[in-house]
């Protein structure tokens, strides 16, 4: 397999174009932002280096964005809106824009893949710890993982798309959205 990559170079002397840079434990994972250049409200660029305070600016407004959003399409977090469609037990929840752009977008990539992408896999990956202490992991059981599956179903999720809002009619099914959610905050 051959990847082929292009990037531009113009104008960008890597030695006078210092990044300014942060990182931060998200998304269950370390994310790092950088920025190279800032556009002024004339639209001329400057080197971030050079504007520092600004960019270490657009940086915490970018992680606040991601925290944001984590908040509303975690499954794990408590109040954000999944978590409230998880355990409606069937009754309409609503969301935000956000999460019901994500939600119809899962949908179509479950749609697109025949249902081997689902967003209704929550009740398997709960049956997981990812954050077990060392030595204290364990796999689930066989019954649990049996009876998960039965409520894996992407084209059983319900969209009132005017009301902004979503069910689940099985009460014992559960969405979730971390296979596409890092890519959709990243975007």
């Amino acid at each position: 397999m051959m990847i082929i990559a292009q990037t531009s170079c113009a104008n960008l002397d890597a030695s006078k174009n210092e990044p300014v840079s942060k990182e931060e434990f998200m998304l269950d994972t370390i994310c790092s932002i950088s920025v190279y250049r800032i556009k002024d409200a004339k639209g001329d660029e400057t080197d971030a280096a050079n504007v520092k305070n600004e960019a270490e600016s657009a940086i915490d407004e970018a992680f606040a964005l991601c925290d944001e959003l984590e908040h509303k399409l975690s499954r794990t977090i408590a109040g954000s809106d999944v978590s409230h469609i998880n355990s409606a037990k069937g009754e309409w929840t609503e969301v935000s824009n956000e999460t019901l752009e994500l939600i119809q977008k899962g949908m179509e990539y479950s749609d697109i893949s025949d249902g081997d992408f689902d967003i209704t896999c929550g009740g398997i990956t709960e049956l997981w710890d990812f954050h077990a202490a060392e030595g204290k992991e364990k796999l689930p059981d066989e019954a649990a993982l049996t009876e998960a599956v039965k409520h894996i179903n992407y084209k059983n999720v319900e969209i009132d798309e005017k009301g902004g809002r979503v069910r689940l009619p099985d009460p014992d099914a559960r969405i979730d959205l971390g296979g596409i959610a890092k890519g959709y905050i990243g975007d």
